[in-house]
């Protein structure tokens, strides 16, 4: 399916880190740029293009700005790894992209969650 639609992946991280996360968030984003290119081998997708930023401003509107950006047909964004009465918050910046994104959004559970 991958192939028919000729697809382009892109990989966005936003964060307003200080120096103690930095650290952390660029481990982060070498694991899950692995995790997808993997995803998009398997799938007939090309190697997927990564957006990394490190902004000021909330991810909730980087997210929808980088949507626009890239012409994107489709946001896929995870909720919180919550459980118990939280479970039910999907998150505040997976909320807003959902209320007020110009295109679909595909809300996933927290890969821990499954």
């Amino acid at each position: 399916m991958g192939q028919a639609f000729a697809p382009a992946l892109r990989l966005a991280f936003y964060s307003m880190p200080n120096d103690d996360q930095r650290e952390y968030l660029e481990d982060e984003q070498r694991h899950t740029s692995l995790d997808l290119a993997r995803f998009a081998s398997s799938a007939g997708f090309g190697e997927p293009r990564q957006i990394v930023r490190y902004e000021a401003n909330a991810a909730r509107h980087e997210i929808m700005k980088a949507a626009e950006e890239e012409k994107a047909d489709l946001v896929v964004l995870s909720t919180h790894g919550r459980t118990g009465a939280a479970k039910l918050l999907i998150g505040s910046v997976t909320e807003h992209v959902l209320k007020n994104a110009a295109v679909d959004v595909l809300a996933l559970p927290a890969v821990h969650d499954l």
